[in-house]
């Protein structure tokens, strides 16, 4: 499951994604990683605008601005941890 936009995909549909903190943490090998689509087509899912082959999309109560919003805070997190 993509941890941003929490679509599950099959197989090799998601991957781990890392990068290097900043400063001092990143000078000493320090990352962080992410689960991301391995397609980064995030915001496609989200909006409904690709379907994933046989994995799926939560049934969700939440409106699409919603959604957007928490796969924006997601990666907003995930960036943030590289500051940190």
């Amino acid at each position: 499951m993509c941890s941003l936009c929490l679509t599950t995909h099959p197989g090799s549909g998601v991957s781990l994604m890392t990068a290097r903190k900043t400063g001092t943490a990143g000078r000493e090998g320090n990352s962080v990683g992410l689960y991301m689509c391995t397609d980064l087509a995030c915001s496609l899912y989200v909006r409904g605008k690709k379907a994933v082959a046989s994995g799926a999309r939560f049934e969700e109560s939440l409106t699409l601005e919603e959604k957007i919003a928490r796969t924006t805070a997601n990666l907003s997190g995930y960036v943030a941890k590289l500051f940190s």
